[in-house]
């Protein structure tokens, strides 16, 4: 889900893009979570950094990097795997938002 380029040379869109994805192994890292679109030359692109990757309404990764260019169909897309910062994302609410925070 994003606003950024629908392609590296690609102008920006007017609506707000959300796209079906494939969570891939290939080429990833532990820290990351992956996707792809098959048989589509589509994906995350310039603009979309800090974008959501949400599934069954729970957020799993944002929007970190690609590698050779944006929605080629030939690389996966990188989120950096929010599980990891939970206790860091709860810590920073809590010290800034009081006692009601999660």
């Amino acid at each position: 889900m994003g606003w950024g380029r629908l392609g590296t040379l690609e102008p920006l869109p007017q609506v707000l893009q959300e796209l079906n994805v494939t969570v891939v192994t290939f080429l990833c890292r532990p820290q990351n979570v992956c996707t792809y679109v098959p048989r589509r030359s589509a994906g995350i692109c310039f603009g979309d950094s800090g974008g959501p990757l949400i599934c069954n309404g729970v957020l799993h990764g944002v929007d970190s990097f690609v590698i050779r260019g944006c929605a080629t169909g030939q690389y996966p897309d990188f989120f950096a795997r929010v599980s990891l910062y939970v206790d860091w994302i709860n810590s920073v609410l809590s010290s800034v938002g009081g006692k009601d925070s999660p």
